[in-house]
């Protein structure tokens, strides 16, 4: 019988008064609307309460719009855990922003709120100095909160009943028990997002264990020693990437390193979407094959889907993490090829298209929102191809606008060629 334990619970943290909160992260969707009144020092009691709760709990679509409250941080109240006149700092953030709120138990009042967008990975820093917070994003100063008179705290890993999730990814929430000045905040967020993680010293595989890590390892009674195992080994590039024709991007370019291509100088590139393909060479050493080996093409981050083609052989696609795929009998001793063809969404080329003129009118409806398409075009009704124009796609609704932050797309790595050892298991 295989016994597993449960994951210890993460120590919780705490800090009071003068503190920072530290976190990567990469929104999924769009906390709808933010606007900095939502934080202002004398609103309304009725007013600023019913938005602030609404939004914070969950609220109805004139408040959160289809996107929830997406809390990186989401305590319970101050006044349960330290007693009346004390809050506990909640954060949301979206695409379009965030909002940092103190949570006193009687109200849930935002004290932060900034429009600002959020492409990709970036990192956010909120500092608090004794009830006053101020906001940092990829290390530059976004906003400054409204000063509030209750004592605020910082608590992370504390148990509530209806946890309400962050909706992306997140990565390196810490809690720094003094207030960071813009030079420390900078500094963190030069690093990069951390890796993908690595995968386990032992992983269960089709017919038998693949041991990733050199050692000894026991089996019932049989005794295995793994001898040497080769360290993973970066493709570092370049890497060559190539476009289909007539989607905006130029046929080809280069890449000294791997970088999403949300960030490419090239309008076209940095707005493209359909499947582009990355090509690089690289080296297997005869040493590391073997009839007890395995290796394994691990391609770090992925936006959004890839398929794996070695020395012309096709793979296989991967859809989720770990983005990782046995690539033992496709490659040989000496020079090799990789290609992986990578598909991202539609939102880049979406948004992209709003820098031109409309070519369709759209309804707008109650919220000054385009909407509907209110005639489908000539050449949609009869049956023809979209006519050539700047803009590349054609929708029935108007999603985004030309300043929507844009998706993080393509092969983002690392790129690592790992060796395993094989176990089979009769």
């Amino acid at each position: 019988m295989l016994r597993t334990a449960a994951y210890p619970a993460a120590p919780r943290e705490e800090a009071e008064g003068r503190f920072t909160i530290s976190a990567w992260i990469k929104p999924e969707v769009e906390l709808w609307p933010i606007s900095p009144d939502m934080a202002v020092p004398n609103p309304e009691p009725k007013l600023a309460a019913g938005r602030a709760v609404a939004l914070a709990r969950g609220g109805n679509v004139e408040t959160l719009g289809i996107a929830g409250a997406s809390f990186l941080i989401d305590p319970p109240a101050g006044k349960t855990i330290y007693g009346a006149g004390n809050a506990i700092l909640a954060v949301s953030a979206g695409r379009n922003g965030v909002i940092a709120y103190a949570n006193e138990g009687d109200s849930y009042r935002a004290v932060l709120a900034t429009p600002t967008p959020i492409a990709g990975w970036t990192h956010l820093a909120l500092t608090a100095d004794n009830g006053r917070t101020a906001l940092f994003l990829d290390g530059k100063p976004v906003a400054t909160g409204i000063p509030i008179k209750a004592r605020l705290h910082a608590l992370l890993n504390a148990t509530i009943n209806q946890p309400r999730l962050f909706e992306g990814d997140s990565a390196e929430l810490t809690l720094h028990r003094d207030v960071l000045d813009r030079s420390a905040i900078g500094r963190l967020a030069a690093e990069q997002p951390p890796a993908p993680a690595a995968p386990p010293a032992v992983e269960v595989v089709a017919g038998g264990l693949l041991l990733w890590e050199p050692g000894g390892y026991s089996l019932g009674d049989r005794q295995i020693d793994t001898g040497a195992i080769p360290a993973p080994v970066g493709l570092v590039g370049p890497w060559q990437i190539s476009f289909p024709p007539d989607l905006g991007a130029p046929a080809a370019i280069t890449l000294d390193r791997l970088a999403s291509l949300h960030r490419h100088a090239d309008f076209g590139v940095r707005h493209f979407s359909g499947t582009a393909t990355w090509r690089t060479r690289f080296a297997v050493s005869a040493s590391t094959l073997g009839s007890d080996r395995r290796l394994y093409i691990d391609l770090g981050r992925v936006e959004v889907i890839a398929r794996v083609v070695v020395n012309g052989k096709p793979l296989g696609a991967l859809w989720k993490p770990p983005f990782r795929i046995d690539v033992t009998e496709a490659v040989r001793a000496g020079d090799n090829l990789l290609e992986v063809h990578v598909t991202n969404l539609w939102p880049n080329r979406l948004i992209g298209d709003e820098h031109f003129p409309s070519e369709n009118a759209y309804t707008v409806n109650a919220f000054g929102w385009d909407g509907g398409i209110e005639r489908l075009p000539d050449w949609y009704r009869e049956g023809r191809p979209k006519p050539p124009s700047q803009r590349i796609a054609f929708t029935t609704w108007k999603h985004y606008s030309a300043d929507s932050p844009l998706l993080e797309s393509g092969l983002l790595g690392p790129v690592l060629l790992r060796s395993g050892q094989f176990i089979r298991l009769s």
